[in-house]
């Protein structure tokens, strides 16, 4: 893959786990207090971000080879949640 697709891909990620963070907080906090729990959780979160997108580089899933199968997507991404929701518990 492409070094301008990886870091398309990358961006993604870096959004999509924003916009869940977002999306989360305004679920929780509704819209009044949605400012200042995002300012709050923006810190320790972003913490989180760095290392699950470590943890998503580390297991490959920035190589077009395991972007091909279905059945290694899943069994990929099933390995590295649980992976990032033990380091996270940790950290």
């Amino acid at each position: 893959m492409s070094l301008p697709k990886k870091i398309a891909l990358l961006i993604g990620d870096i959004l999509l786990l924003y916009a869940a963070l977002a999306g989360a907080l305004l679920i929780r906090y509704g819209a009044g207090e949605f400012n200042t729990s995002f300012q709050t959780h923006l810190g320790p979160f972003s913490k989180l971000f760095v290392l699950w997108l470590v943890v998503l580089y580390i297991a490959d899933l920035y190589r077009p080879a395991a972007l091909r199968s279905r059945a290694t997507i899943w069994r990929s991404l099933i390995r590295v949640v649980a992976i990032a929701v033990v380091t996270s518990t940790i950290a």
